[in-house]
């Protein structure tokens, strides 16, 4: 996660946030928008088993699964069309060897950068594919 200044804090102030908090359990969910990023560190069991959490924002310019910006291909890739499937090539998202899609730009004829071979579980990740 790289955070982003904000009226408040600045994004070493957010950073710092967290040094008391090591070794302690967080959650963090898992979203393809940046807007919908909190961490919550109190977390309780109510009086019926179910599980709550009090979440704390945090202005964010990136949020990385894995070293992969995936709300940035989100966006990059959300027009671009599915050429064809096969198996055996590497994810150009996570090098993982498996079933993937190649995505071509629509403006591949004026671009360098026109295709991509994307994995099952990246396609799920990005949004492209359920």
């Amino acid at each position: 996660m790289k955070f982003a200044d904000d009226s408040y804090f600045t994004k070493e102030d957010s950073a710092a946030f967290f040094r008391p908090l090591i070794g302690k359990p967080v959650a963090i969910p898992i979203s393809n928008n940046r807007s919908d990023f909190f961490i919550a560190v109190d977390m309780w069991r109510g009086d019926f088993g179910e599980f709550k959490v009090i979440p704390m924002p945090f202005a964010t310019a990136t949020v990385e699964f894995n070293g992969i910006d995936y709300p940035h291909w989100h966006d990059k890739m959300k027009t671009w069309k599915v050429v064809r499937r096969a198996s055996g090539e590497p994810c150009w998202l996570c090098n993982e060897i498996g079933d993937y899609a190649t995505y071509q730009s629509p403006d591949w004829s004026r671009s360098n950068d026109w295709s991509y071979d994307i994995c099952c579980t990246c396609e799920r990740r990005l949004a492209l594919a359920w």
